[in-house]
């Protein structure tokens, strides 16, 4: 802005060349000659482009054009509020294009080989049911299986486990023929109630043996 300022006083000073010298009432000090409109506009017309567009709507309330060094007034004021303005926006524009960069630069986590056999071991509605504790797998287990669960309230959990050892062993001579009869469970199937007295609903119906394999194994190792 101050080089447009100094630009407006080179102006000023061509006008002074046409002054008449004998003339007292007319100025010598550029400062001090009166803006016309001719000066203005060479003035905006020599303007950055980022300033002409603003400077090209100002004009003078009075009739009588103001004096170069009141122009500069003006156009520090008005350099002061547009620069305050634009540090805010290119700041607001910052912040939001290195929020950009690190969006972009984010890759999700890779999953590990064990949670990929893991999803591939596991079917949906067993991983939905991991949170039950071993015992609880247990027993739900011998529920399904057709249990009389009172006879083994108490009982601890090694023997709940071996019941369950002794049920997989016989489902297996059975062969995959027996697996036919089964109907097929949906993954997206809640689980039912029970209609016995003595079991709450199980929330491991189509359980594999896989499964209740690697909870047996559990309580192996803790023993």
């Amino acid at each position: 802005m101050e080089r447009g300022i100094q630009y407006m006083r080179e102006l000023a000073v061509r006008e002074l060349v046409y002054y008449d010298p004998d003339n007292a009432q007319l100025p010598t000090d550029p400062d001090e000659v009166r803006c016309t409109r001719p000066m203005w506009r060479k003035f905006v017309r020599s303007a950055p482009s980022s300033y002409a567009n603003s400077l090209a709507v100002m004009d003078w309330k009075s009739e009588e054009a103001p004096t170069v060094d009141e122009v500069a007034g003006r156009l520090r004021q008005y350099e002061e509020s547009l620069s305050s303005s634009l540090v805010s926006a290119v700041e607001k524009l910052s912040r939001e294009f290195q929020q950009l960069r690190e969006d972009m630069s984010y890759s999700p986590p890779v999953r590990t080989s064990v949670s990929a056999i893991q999803s591939k071991h596991f079917s949906p509605q067993e991983r939905g049911y991991r949170g039950y504790t071993p015992r609880g797998t247990l027993w739900f287990y011998l529920c399904d299986h057709g249990e009389d669960m009172r006879k083994w309230d108490g009982k601890p959990t090694s023997m709940l486990q071996a019941r369950v050892h002794e049920l997989q062993s016989k489902t297996a001579t059975k062969g995959n023929s027996s697996r036919k009869n089964v109907a097929p469970v949906s993954t997206g199937q809640f689980p039912r109630w029970s209609g016995r007295p003595d079991c709450t609903y199980d929330p491991l119906e189509g359980t594999s043996k896989s499964f209740l394999q690697e909870v047996s194994s559990e309580y192996d190792e803790q023993d």
